[in-house]
Formats: structure tokens, C-alpha cells, sequence
């Protein structure tokens, strides 16, 4: 839920950016390979 998400990013921002930029990549690079 929203109210998690906010909860762990309060405690770990670092760490939320960290996953945010390897999902997206994960995301991109299964994009990519369907093109």
C-alpha cells in the first residue's frame, strides 16, 4: 500500500532509489529485448 511505501522510503530513501533504478532498468532492458 501507499502508506508502506512511505513508511519504508522515510526509513531507507537511499535504499527506495536504489530499487527504483534497478526495476526501471530491469524494465527497460525487457523492452528492449522485445523489440
Amino acid at each position: 500500500s501507499i502508506h508502506t511505501t512511505q513508511r519504508y522510503a522515510h526509513l531507507n530513501p537511499e535504499k527506495i532509489a536504489g530499487d527504483m533504478k534497478q526495476l526501471s532498468l530491469r524494465l527497460a532492458g525487457r523492452f528492449t529485448r522485445l523489440k
